[in-house]
């Protein structure tokens, strides 16, 4: 009987470790400095030119996220080629913000860290990292922009690109028909034909009377 003593209290120590291990990770929570850059760097910026890096540190103890501040943090830029540059962040009025200025690598920039020198506590006195640096994974410089478009890249040979009519104008080559004006008559007068009609008239009016004194003479002489 006495030979199951230690394997019995084996089994109870292997049960109580894993156990412990289980919960471990629960119980530390977690912990660690976190930066964020408010502003990708400008890609076009020429080596050697410096530009502003505006960053924020926090602290994170037991899931609780604090302002960084009143340490020594940095920003570091590395070229295509391996040039490195480095520049101090220094904190502004809003705690846990800081502004680099930050010089161009040779090359352009093809990447960044940031770190902290010294210990990093949080904002319950817990230190929660030493000398840190890290990369940094997010966005670093501000996206590339397309070049234009060639407007001679569709167009069919053996003919010129078309122009678009600058504030609605017609296009080149492009012919207009005015609007119609309304349809008017025109009547000519002739003095002649005036003349002549009334002469008709007259010659028609004399007969008329002609007629009738000769009938009046007519019926006074039966």
């Amino acid at each position: 009987m006495r030979p199951r003593r230690p394997a019995r209290l084996a089994a109870i120590l292997a049960s109580t470790t894993i156990l412990l291990l289980l919960a471990a990770p629960t119980a530390l929570g977690k912990e660690g400095l976190s930066v964020n850059l408010l502003a990708p760097l400008p890609r076009d910026a020429q080596p050697g030119t410096k530009v502003p890096a505006f960053y924020t540190m926090t602290a994170i103890t037991d899931d609780v996220e604090s302002p960084l501040h009143s340490k020594t943090t940095f920003i570091r830029l590395y070229g295509p080629g391996g040039a490195v540059t480095e520049a101090v962040g220094i904190e502004q009025k809003t705690p846990g913000l800081y502004k680099a200025m930050i010089e161009i690598p040779a090359g352009g920039i093809a990447r960044g860290e940031f770190g902290v020198r010294g210990p990093a506590k949080a904002a319950n006195g817990k230190v929660v990292a030493t000398d840190a640096v890290w990369a940094y994974d997010s966005n670093l410089v501000t996206a590339a922009i397309p070049a234009p478009v060639d407007p001679k890249a569709f167009q069919l040979p053996g003919t010129k690109p078309g122009v678009a009519p600058a504030n609605g104008a017609t296009a080149a080559g492009a012919t207009t028909t005015p609007p119609a004006e309304p349809a008017t008559t025109t009547v000519s007068f002739d003095p002649r034909l005036a003349l002549a009609a009334g002469l008709a008239i007259l010659a028609i009016l004399g007969g008329g009377i002609v007629g009738r004194r000769r009938r009046l003479q007519r019926q006074t002489a039966g």
